[in-house]
């Protein structure tokens, strides 16, 4: 038989810190006994290692010290057996100290996961003792933590929050809240010697019997009592406290602060009726006060519970789809030797995490080992993870090596439909259980997530104001306002300038006192003042000017602009438009608050479009050479005033005067106060001198002279046809295509000057004769080519003339020169071979006279053939070089006969000339 505990109702004992004994199930520890209340039991691959081993078999006994006093209990968070092979690995639990004693039970692969065993009431010893035994092959892991407690029965606890009792219980944010013990009770007699109220706000518990409580944000809580009685029991019930926190009235639409004009009224209304508001929710996540996880006490369960509640009264999850996710957020390094699991009121639990994954990473740790959970910079960063129905990757798919695991929704390693028929409106726990020192974190909090259709009503807490007058009114007066008879409207008219508080208090259904307020401002009206008058000089008469004005708020905004004689202006209501402006034309501004045109002040500025007074001169003038001042004079102006400034001085203030030459400003001022000042430039014009040009070797005279002179045109003596680019420029180009000399004559008709200067046209010299090649023995008579502006002709070989004769092949220059230079040109002359000569008899007697028959030259040749035959047209012999020597012989050496021989000879000279010859020889030996 198995002897079955569930984890729940003795999680909380077990988390009594002491220090463990480590105890190996290893061949060592074979028979031994240990009497322990703190001891971890694991496999022999030890903390971190591969498992145990096969074929091992032994058997540990485990006591409490104290029998009389201590139940020993023996729990395995992990338990993974190998069941394949030829026999399953198994694990043997006695009911005593030794083998013989009563066998509680046979376990392999995972039966033992979760499971607490107990000595039964007939053992008097109070030893268990299990027997291991793995096969030749597989492996697996198993740990377990070896506590002692004295049986309980756990505490009834009952409590009541400011003398209200039962789950409907109001209450105002910020509001302390007093939260008693209502007569909690241990059954088994036992004194009750701790009380512990812990509000699932987030908050700290607090170890008090009786405590206050304030609530900062809205919702639906479940307070929860526990309680713990001498002999170690933890209370396992719930308080059934359900504690509704008003969200605060929304005061939408309450009115806001303002600004008015001193004198001016105002009518400020509340409504109290708009002002309720909703809170929307249940309570399904609990952040962990204490979720730090050390390495004090590996091995032992460590226990986090939430409450839920607001569901259908009885409601159990019947359909796994319902549990939409089980969250929990948590920093951990190395995930592979952890035990992570969820259970319900009812003890049923699934395993979303058994070991695996080895240094894999959950959130993002501190990796020095040793959280301190009272120094923060040891904790690290946790990520949220959610196991739901639907995911079907574990934290073990996912890992890799020391990464960090994403955030985000897996599958448990257990099957979630095991949690089907848990109660929803009871106490849901997270167990964790680590196996090995090396490694931590902390858990932030969880969450279990039900399908809100299960809730017994859409939860939420409605917020109303009446409208009664008790309910909701103004609480603040001065001598110049009046309330309302509903105390909602407040009206009056300030008599000083200042600032005003107005409040306004509610109080809700819940019974909840709530205020806001406003400010109302009371200021001196808006000032305003437009810009100073505006004279606009403008030849039209009309033109664009823009309007403008500085305004002096106290303290307003969203002012209203209006300009007077809006049909002359872009946008009457800015503060600067744009006005179309004809003569003089006044323009008056006013500015007032939105919606208060009575609190308002106004200005006026004049615009004034005249037409200027005009010189009735150019800007830049000249004198005459020999001329020493410029007389300026004109009609009488109506000026104001006038004066002629030079370097800054002011040299005189008649407008007729005279001036020498210099740089000046004129400035003068009209009757309508309009201004014109130029600048201008008295020159004295320079004497005409043109440059000398000499000699021009080209068609074109680029023609330049002082640049004293502004007007004048060009001319040429002697009706010569010459074009000029621009006949009025100085520095122009003139083109003459001819030769010889020219004279150019600028002359200009204000000062009546002029200037002459003579031209000698040439070109430059040039010429170009033809290469030739000649045969041998010929005379080239060549001429050079003869152009007008040749003067003098020179060849290189001596000849001082234009045309020369030349007998030897080479290079000849022929040089020509002007006045402009010289230029010379270089031919190439070739004689070449023009007909073959052969004799017509030879003797190969080796007198070495005429002993061949060869060409007698045969420089230049190429491509070169001859062919000798036979009388009867045979071909004998065949020489494919022009230096070629017959010596009467036939291909194969042998010496022919007397007599006479044809020969037919194509070849081509090196400039592409064919040549052919053919003929007979006569061959003699004597």
């Amino acid at each position: 038989m198995k002897k079955v505990l569930l984890l729940f109702g003795l999680a909380f004992p077990f988390l009594l810190k002491a220090q463990q004994d480590q105890i190996d199930y290893t061949s060592a520890n074979d028979g031994a006994t240990f009497s322990t209340c703190a001891g971890f039991i694991i496999d022999s691959g030890g903390q971190g290692g591969p498992g145990y081993s096969d074929n091992e078999d032994i058997t540990i006994t485990f006591c409490p010290p104290d029998p009389a006093n201590d139940e020993i209990f023996i729990q395995f968070n992990l338990f993974n057996l190998d069941a394949v092979g030829g026999s399953a690995d198994s694990m043997f639990v006695y009911d005593g100290d030794n083998t013989g004693a009563p066998l509680i039970g046979s376990y392999v692969d995972n039966e033992l996961e979760g499971i607490v065993l107990a000595a039964s009431a007939t053992n008097p010893t109070g030893c268990i003792t299990i027997r291991f035994v793995s096969d030749a092959s597989g492996g697996g892991r198993f740990t377990a933590a070896v506590t002692c407690v004295a049986p309980c029965t756990p505490p009834i606890v009952d409590a009541i929050v400011s003398g209200i009792a039962g789950d409907s219980i109001p209450a105002c944010l910020d509001v302390p809240l007093d939260f008693l013990n209502n007569g909690s009770y241990s059954p088994s007699g036992f004194n009750i010697v701790s009380y512990e109220w812990d509000f699932q706000d987030g908050s700290a518990p607090v170890a008090q019997e009786n405590a206050t409580h304030t609530f900062t944000e809205p919702g639906y809580y479940t307070p929860r009592l526990v309680v713990v009685d001498e002999n170690g029991c933890e209370s396992m019930n719930s308080t059934g406290l359900r504690v509704y926190v008003a969200p605060r009235p929304s005061f939408e639409g309450f009115p806001t602060d303002t600004t008015i004009c001193l004198g001016q009224s105002i009518s400020i209304e509340a409504t109290p009726e708009t002002y309720g508001n909703t809170w929307n929710g249940f309570p399904n996540s609990s952040t962990i006060a204490d979720g730090c996880v050390d390495d004090e006490q590996y091995g032992i369960a460590q226990v986090h519970t939430l409450e839920l509640g607001g569901y259908i009264p009885g409601a159990t999850l019947t359909d796994i789809s319902d549990l939409q996710s089980v969250c929990i957020e948590i920093e951990h390094s190395f995930i592979g030797d952890f035990v992570l699991q969820v259970q319900c009121a009812t003890g049923q639990t699934v395993t979303l995490h058994q070991q695996g994954g080895g240094s894999a990473n959950l959130g993002e740790p501190v990796q020095a080992d040793n959280v301190d959970c009272d120094d923060p910079s040891t904790i690290g960063v946790g990520y949220n993870y959610c196991f739901t129905p639907t995911a079907t990757q574990t934290w073990v798919d996912v890992a890799v090596g020391g990464a960090s695991i994403p955030a985000g929704d897996y599958a448990p390693v257990g099957n979630l439909n095991d949690l089907i028929g848990c109660p929803l409106n009871d106490v849901w726990t997270i167990i964790f259980t680590d196996n090995w020192a090396a490694d931590d974190g902390v858990i932030f909090g969880f969450s279990i997530n039900v399908n809100p259709a299960l809730l017994a009503e859409n939860i939420t807490i409605d917020v109303v104001v009446p409208e009664h007058q008790d309910s909701s009114y103004w609480t603040s007066s001065y001598p110049w306002g009046s309330i309302s008879d509903n105390n909602n409207l407040f009206q009056g008219t300030p008599d000083q300038v200042g600032q005003y508080t107005l409040n306004y208090e509610v109080i809700d259904n819940f019974g909840c006192i709530n205020d806001t307020s406003l400010v109302v401002n009371v200021e001196e009206p808006p000032v305003v003042q437009a810009l100073d008058d505006i004279l606009v000089c403008n030849t039209t008469g009309t033109d664009v000017v823009q309007l403008g004005a500085t305004v002096t708020a106290n303290g307003f905004s969203n002012l209203v602009y209006e300009w007077t004689s809006p049909d002359n202006l872009d946008n009457p209501n800015i503060i600067n438009p744009n006005a179309t402006v004809t003569g003089e034309e006044t323009f008056t501004i006013t500015v007032y608050p939105q919606g208060a045109p009575q609190c308002y002040s106004d200005d006026q500025m004049t615009v004034t479009v005249a037409i200027p007074e005009n010189f009735g001169f150019d800007s830049d003038f000249f004198v005459c050479p020999g001329d020493e001042e410029f007389l300026f004079a004109a009609d009488s102006l109506a000026l104001e005033s006038f004066e002629w400034i030079s370097g800054g001085s002011v040299i005189g203030t008649n407008f007729s005067n005279y001036l020498p030459a210099g740089e000046y400003q004129a400035s003068l001022v009209d009757s309508s106060g309009c201004t014109n000042d130029t600048l201008f430039i008295i020159d004295t014009q320079d004497k005409i001198i043109l440059n000398d040009f000499s000699l021009v070797c080209d068609d074109t005279l680029f023609m330049f002279g002082n640049q004293g002179v502004t007007t004048g045109v060009w001319s040429v003596l002697d009706d010569l046809d010459v074009t000029f680019i621009d006949e009025n420029d100085l520095n122009t180009n003139a083109v003459y295509e001819g030769m010889g000399t020219v004279g150019f004559v600028y002359s200009e008709d204000v000062c009546n000057d002029s200037d002459t200067t003579y031209v000698d046209f040439n070109r430059y010299p040039w010429t170009e004769a033809r290469d030739s090649v000649l045969c041998r023995g010929s005379v080239y008579y060549v001429e050079a080519l003869h152009l007008e502006q040749n003067e003098t002709y020179s060849w290189d070989n001596g000849y001082e003339a234009q045309a020369t004769n030349i007998d030897e092949p080479g290079e000849y220059t022929v040089t020509v020169s002007n006045s402009c230079g010289s230029y010379s040109h270089t031919i190439l002359v070739d004689f070449i071979l023009c007909d073959l000569e052969v004799p017509n008899v030879f003797t190969p007697n080796g007198d070495d006279l005429n002993d061949f028959f060869q060409l007698k030259e045969y420089d230049g040749l190429e491509n070169f053939e001859i062919a000798i035959l036979n009388r009867w047209g045979n071909v004998i012999r065949v020489y494919t070089s022009p230096d070629f020597k017959w010596d009467g012989t036939n291909e194969a050496g042998e010496e022919l006969g007397e007599g006479v021989y044809f020969y037919n000879v194509k070849t081509e000279t090196w400039n592409g000339e064919i040549l052919e010859k053919h003929g007979f020889v006569q061959l003699i030996r004597e």
